[in-house]
């Protein structure tokens, strides 16, 4: 009773089998393509890995491990370093883990030092080095930023994290990231990656942008006739893709109206001329929506 949606709208790709960069390389050069296809070219990709993290929580033991992650996950910084430090974190560790999680933009900073940082942290640092590199080869078309801190709030992603955001929005229009040992809780220990595009995020970042969906295909207004012949003539109608309204309308939505008089369920008249339902369907087929700038 929360008031809150159970289920949602996601469109996305599931890549199983590859486990090399190229793979992770193309879902995200994919989610840019897609998002930038649907109109929205203001959004950026956050890249991350779960391994960052992970390899300072090597270093810490038990329940703590559990909680910080918790933390982590939930985006709370403060608490997880008070966590790992208060479990026995060395200094200079908790340091790294600040410096890391405060860190989004080019891996730079981090290329020659990451050596330093813990094995499997090293380990992703160097996996990210080599990604920055093939997206920059595959001319991904949204910009991309390394962000260190980006920890997926689901439990199941083994290595390289994404997500992409737009401004104005308060949550991320689509996420995903490198799962492999997802499928073989399923029985087939097979490698994946892939996102998820949030499609009621996707619709409010456009509208956001002051895009509006046009639809220009008429809106067929259906008067006189007997009732079972206004219903068989708008079956026929809506069968063929038309849009129809029994009856007069009070608002077309900025659609054109095209009024027609029953005769028979076979029949009706428009601008005076008696005319077959199925020529008036062929005529008015629908015309695709198309998108209109309107910032």
């Amino acid at each position: 009773m929360r008031g809150s949606e159970r289920e949602y709208d996601q469109a996305g790709v599931e890549l199983i089998g590859p486990s090399d960069r190229v793979a992770d390389a193309e879902v995200v050069a994919l989610l840019a393509d897609a998002l930038r296809a649907c109109g929205l070219a203001t959004a950026e990709i956050d890249v991350g890995h779960a391994g960052v993290l992970d390899g300072f929580l090597d270093e810490v033991t038990g329940v703590a491990r559990d909680d910080a992650r918790d933390r982590a996950r939930a985006g709370d910084l403060v608490s997880l370093l008070e966590i790992v430090r208060a479990a026995g974190l060395a200094p200079a560790r908790v340091g790294q883990l600040r410096d890391a999680f405060r860190h989004r933009g080019p891996l730079a900073p981090f290329a020659e030092g990451r050596d330093q940082l813990p094995p499997r942290s090293a380990s992703a640092v160097g996996e990210l080095l080599e990604l920055a590199e093939l997206l920059e080869a595959a001319g991904v078309s949204l910009p991309v930023r390394y962000d260190l801190g980006l920890v997926a709030p689901l439990g199941y992603y083994t290595g390289i994290t994404f997500q992409a955001i737009a401004p104005g929005l308060g949550s991320a229009i689509a996420s995903g990231g490198r799962y492999d040992g997802l499928l073989a809780r399923f029985g087939t220990d097979r490698a994946a990656t892939g996102f998820g595009i949030a499609v009621p995020h996707l619709h409010q970042a456009l509208v956001a942008t002051g895009q509006v969906a046009i639809d220009d295909a008429p809106l067929v207004t259906l008067e006189g006739g007997t009732p079972s012949h206004t219903l068989r003539v708008a079956a026929a109608l809506r069968g063929a893709g038309v849009s129809v309204a029994i009856g007069a309308v009070a608002e077309s939505a900025g659609r054109p109206v095209v009024a027609l008089r029953v005769i028979d369920g076979t029949r009706v008249e428009r601008d005076g001329l008696v005319t077959p339902v199925a020529d008036i369907a062929a005529d008015l087929a629908s015309v695709p929506d198309r998108r209109e700038d309107r910032g």
